[in-house]
């Protein structure tokens, strides 16, 4: 009688650890999916800070867009966006608890095959981002965002982040957290329904269009603009 593992090597089938981590992988993409869809309708059609948005750009984030300068009529998120920039986000699900300083530092020095996404923040003109489901706890929490466009204040900056971001980030840096997926659908939900007034009878079709074109750019099978 063969063994398991003898069985397993036969049938390709993954060890549990391994579908675990797929499954994890997989949750991770659909959450991407849906943070890129919404950054798209937000920024696009709602405040009209930018004409496209790039997903999976050359610098191997997830997601960048230039937003343009505030103009009259706009709505606009936060009073701190006086000049155009370039607008670099990064997507986590996460299910480790919340990101203290020490974690979000981390992630900002991580890579060896790609660039580490600090040294976006090495150009003035650049903002980083990061969207996630989990909260933020101690001193990251005054990085903390509500939104695309919301930055927080110069002089709330943690300190110790200064020596893995030496150019001026103040300001520049934010974390959109606590954006779990329940809540990531009712923000889609409510652009489509109550601000671009697609009908309720078309919003599934709607949404699954909208990912749909989102996949192909993520997969490299579309310009990801």
């Amino acid at each position: 009688m063969m063994t398991f593992d003898e069985c397993r090597r036969l049938t390709a089938l993954p060890p549990p650890s391994a579908a675990g981590g797929a499954k994890a992988a997989l949750d991770g993409y659909e959450y991407q999916l849906a943070v890129s869809v919404l950054a798209a309708l937000r920024l696009m059609l709602i405040t009209k800070s930018a004409t496209r948005i790039t997903l999976e750009p050359a610098n191997e984030e997830d997601l960048e867009s230039e937003l343009e300068p505030t103009t009259p009529g706009r709505v606009q998120p936060s009073a701190n966006v006086a000049d155009s920039y370039k607008l670099v986000v990064q997507v986590k699900l996460r299910n480790s608890g919340p990101w203290s300083i020490t974690d979000f530092d981390a992630l900002l020095k991580h890579g060896t095959t790609r660039r580490p996404a600090k040294h976006h923040l090495d150009d003035p003109g650049t903002r980083y981002l990061l969207i996630t489901n989990a909260d933020a706890t101690g001193v990251a929490r005054d990085l903390l965002v509500r939104g695309l466009e919301e930055w927080p204040e110069k002089r709330i900056f943690p300190a110790s982040l200064s020596g893995t971001l030496p150019h001026g980030p103040e300001g520049r840096i934010g974390i959109w957290g606590v954006l779990t997926e329940r809540l990531l659908d009712l923000e889609i939900n409510d652009i489509l329904g109550f601000l671009l007034r697609v009908p309720q009878s078309r919003r599934t079709e709607c949404r699954a269009r909208l990912r749909d074109e989102a996949l192909l750019r993520m997969r490299g099978t579309s310009p990801g603009v």
